[in-house]
């Protein structure tokens, strides 16, 4: 029930967000510039990346197996996009082999340098659909800075809710290189497992479409997890289209 009343509260904020700032965006007076920017794209676009192994939030989705995953969104202007995503993924004791999400991100713009974007999921699993739910998130970008909070409806599958703080930061290096840092929290509700830190960190580039990357991801308490979320090392090539 204390769930219901947070998403239903995080919808209200969704609306009243995006309302405020579509409103901004259609005020009169607006230069054709102005206005060009804030017209709908309908610009489809996507990616595919093939991983050493699909770790999401400290913890392994494929059991240290390899991952392929791809996403397309579909942008209705630079404000607002929907999209669908998958991956194949494997659990021990669970028939579930794929995840699909299908996913929904609203912009707002503060400035050229801070940003938010509220973002809702919806995840199916296949075939069992014991892990099935919805991540509710706001990221919020301040200086290539970006701080994100997600909400969880059934986290790993255990019906109970969970909540995601992470920073994350990624500095330019060796001229075109990137390295990619990102520090989260996980707040468990589940009396099966405590509350844990996981840490990500890549390193890589991109030659046209391809990008490259490899690092390692861990979780502050990996016992706990039977192996799913030990120190893993882990290289991934992707392509944008």
């Amino acid at each position: 029930m204390k769930l219901l009343l947070r998403q239903k509260k995080f919808c209200l904020l969704i609306l009243f967000l995006a309302i405020s700032n579509m409103s901004k965006a259609q005020t009169p007076g607006t230069t054709d510039a102005k206005n060009s920017m804030n017209s709908p794209s309908y610009k489809l676009e996507g990616n595919a990346q093939l991983t050493s192994n699909f770790v999401s939030r400290g913890l392994t989705q494929t059991n240290k197996d390899p991952g392929l995953q791809s996403a397309f969104w579909f942008n209705f202007g630079p404000q607002f996009r929907l999209g669908i995503w998958g991956s194949n993924v494997h659990y021990e004791g669970i028939d579930s082999h794929i995840w699909v999400r299908l996913n929904g991100d609203i912009k707002i713009d503060f400035s050229a340098n801070a940003n938010l974007v509220v973002k809702y999921s919806n995840n199916n699993y296949f075939p069992s659909n014991s892990r099935n739910g919805n991540t509710l998130g706001l990221h919020l970008d301040i200086y290539n800075v970006k701080v994100l909070y997600e909400m969880e409806s059934n986290w790993e599958g255990t019906s109970t809710s969970s909540t995601h703080f992470a920073f994350q930061k990624t500095f330019d290096v060796f001229g075109s290189w990137k390295w990619d840092n990102q520090l989260g929290y996980s707040m468990l509700k589940v009396d099966t497992s405590q509350n844990y830190f996981d840490l990500r960190s890549f390193i890589g580039s991109s030659n046209g479409a391809f990008e490259y990357k490899a690092g390692a991801t861990w979780t502050s308490s990996p016992s706990q997890f039977n192996g799913r979320g030990d120190l893993f090392a882990i290289f991934t090539i992707g392509v944008n289209f």
